[in-house]
């Protein structure tokens, strides 16, 4: 607001001094410039067999006088008969144009000279002609030599009034006067508008801003009375505001799921630690396994943490290779199916062909892994789990399908936040909730694509899409 007041009021300035301060010097340079680009254009076509017909024209059109002289031949000859009024020229004699050649070879080829008319002594007298000469009546004459095209030394004489600019300033500072306090209105009118539409909604969008500083979420902004980009700003705040709001409450969840993941094998750990030490008899394989299994689980923990950081802070560079992702795929399951065959599971592998991608195998395997840890936790009481592999478009798109209850639609997109774990299973506090989240940020630096389909009672279906071409690094495509 004050940067627009400051920027009016040097607007206006700036008009005052241009109109009035300079005005008289901007007239009279404007003038000496016009008979001097008059001297050079008649220099320029002085060869021309036209030349005092073409001159003639220009001084009409100039309200000038003009005589060329020759110093060589000591004669002078007046471009036009017409004699404008207080036009000197005409009556100068030969011997005062002599003797202003003079001056201007004295003075590097050009001169410029004013006749004033003395009313008191009833004739002129002359003097030098500049821009801070005093204002009145001039009969200013400007003189440029040159060498004619037959090599005389020659001379142009271009005389033309300048009238006093006294009254026609004092014309143009009234009407500046009523032309400034029109402008002052118009400015204080549109200081006004703009503090009613975009200052005072800034200033509360501000102050919202500062209590989401604070951390308090629910804060409201302005309402939509404003100009649009003010009214797309407090949208864009309250938009990030819920999310925000989203966030903090993820985290705050993770913060509790985290520290009862850890509590709890530490509390295992350590108790089985100390009743080993403390209980002969009881340092046996089966509590050293109970240790073993919760230290992995720890481990399991803390570097899911530390890689989803890695994956959503863009330090991590994929190692690009070209491998079979079906053979990998193959090849993972086998070790699922070692490992839960004693629990029931049944997990199968469909595909048509072998599939060569261009990827990091060892993130692409992390994602897999991934989406089977999360529909063995949600498959249902058949215990199976179905992957297969299908080509679409220069894709191919792994899905991972299980037997659970399904997703209902309002989560379908919060299943992929970090922290996110669906508290309506049971079975879901085995994980940390940054399992899909770590998929989502794999397959977005891939340049895939990943989604789900899920309905209640019937399961779910997870799939991912990676490109079977090369130059699959870039950001992702999401389809959900």
């Amino acid at each position: 607001m004050y940067y627009f007041i400051i920027f009016m009021a040097i607007i206006l300035l700036s008009l005052w001094l241009c109109q009035v301060v300079f005005f008289e010097q901007i007239y009279k340079t404007m003038m000496i410039n016009d008979l001097k680009s008059q001297a050079s254009n008649l220099i320029s076509i002085e060869d021309d067999p036209a030349f005092f017909e073409s001159a003639h024209a220009m001084s009409e059109n100039n309200s000038s006088c003009v005589t060329v002289y020759s110093h060589t031949s000591q004669s002078a000859r007046n471009v036009s008969d017409i004699s404008y009024k207080d036009c000197y020229l005409y009556q100068l004699s030969m011997n005062q144009l002599i003797h202003l050649y003079d001056q201007a070879k004295k003075n590097g080829g050009d001169l410029l000279y004013a006749f004033t008319f003395d009313a008191k002594e009833e004739g002129y007298y002359g003097a030098p002609f500049s821009v801070n000469s005093s204002d009145e009546s001039h009969s200013v004459l400007y003189i440029k030599l040159f060498k004619s095209s037959t090599g005389d030394e020659c001379a142009i004489f271009v005389n033309r009034v300048v009238s006093p600019v006294g009254t026609a300033l004092r014309a143009i500072i009234n009407i500046l006067i009523i032309v400034s306090l029109l402008y002052i209105a118009i400015a204080v009118f549109l200081v006004v508008m703009i503090s009613k539409y975009i200052a005072k909604p800034l200033v509360g969008i501000n102050n919202s801003a500062k209590e989401l500083e604070k951390g308090n979420y629910d804060v409201k902004y302005m309402p939509k009375d404003g100009y649009r980009e003010v009214d797309e700003l407090a949208q864009t705040l309250e938009n990030a505001s819920q999310e925000l709001s989203k966030v903090d409450k993820l985290q705050k969840e993770l913060i509790a799921n985290v520290s009862h993941d850890l509590r709890t094998p530490l509390t295992l750990i350590s108790g089985y630690s100390e009743m080993m030490r403390d209980i002969p008899g009881e340092a046996t394989k089966e509590n050293c396994q109970i240790i073993i299994d919760e230290v992995s689980r720890l481990s399991s923990l803390v570097n899911d943490l530390l890689e989803i950081s890695k994956l959503q802070s863009g330090t991590l560079e994929p190692n690009i290779t070209e491998f079979s992702l079906t053979s990998v795929i193959k090849s993972c399951l086998d070790t699922y199916k070692e490992l839960t065959s004693l629990q029931g599971y049944d997990l199968s592998f469909e595909y048509d062909r072998d599939v060569i991608i261009a990827a990091d195998q060892t993130l692409i395997l992390q994602a897999f892994r991934n989406l089977i840890n999360n529909a063995l936790t949600y498959t249902g009481d058949d215990r199976s789990v179905k992957v297969t592999q299908t080509l679409e478009n220069n894709f191919v798109k792994i899905s991972v399908t299980d037997t659970g209850d399904g997703i209902a639609p309002d989560k379908l997109r919060d299943i992929w936040e970090r922290y996110y774990r669906d508290k309506e299973h049971k079975r879901a506090a085995n994980g940390t909730g940054l399992g899909l989240s770590i998929v989502k940020s794999v397959i977005k630096i891939h340049r895939g694509r990943y989604g789900v389909r899920s309905k209640i009672g019937c399961g779910s279906t997870f799939w991912i899409e990676l490109p079977i071409k090369d130059n699959c690094c870039q950001n992702a495509d999401i389809a959900q």
